[in-house]
C-alpha cells in the first residue's frame, strides 16, 4: 500500500455496505449490499430479491414498458447530468 494511502478496516462478513454510484456529486444508483468477505484488497458482496434501491427513473419506465428508448435515453441523460433518481424494491 502506498504511503499516502491510509489501511481502511475491512467490512465485517455479514455486514450492510451500500454502494453509490454518483457523477458530479448527484447519486445516479445506490444499493445495500450484504458483506461475503473483505479481504482488504478484494470486497466480496451479495445483493437479495426485495432489497429497496435507487436507480434512474428510465430505467424503471423502461423495465415497465418494454420502451427500449427509455432504457437508451439514460446514457445521454447520465452524460448532461439531468437524470431523476427513484426508489424502487428491487424484484430480481
Amino acid at each position: 500500500m502506498p504511503a499516502d494511502e491510509e489501511a481502511v478496516a475491512p467490512f465485517p462478513a455479514g455486514s450492510t455496505a451500500v454502494r453509490r454510484d454518483t457523477l458530479c456529486g448527484k447519486i445516479w444508483t445506490a444499493a445495500p449490499h450484504r458483506v461475503v468477505r473483505d479481504s482488504g484488497s478484494e470486497l466480496l458482496l451479495t445483493r437479495w430479491p426485495g432489497v429497496q434501491s435507487i436507480v434512474p427513473a428510465t430505467y424503471i419506465q423502461w423495465l415497465l414498458t418494454g420502451d427500449d428508448a427509455a432504457r437508451k435515453q439514460a446514457i445521454p441523460d447520465l452524460a448532461a447530468g439531468r437524470w431523476d433518481a427513484v426508489t424502487v424494491r428491487r424484484l430480481w
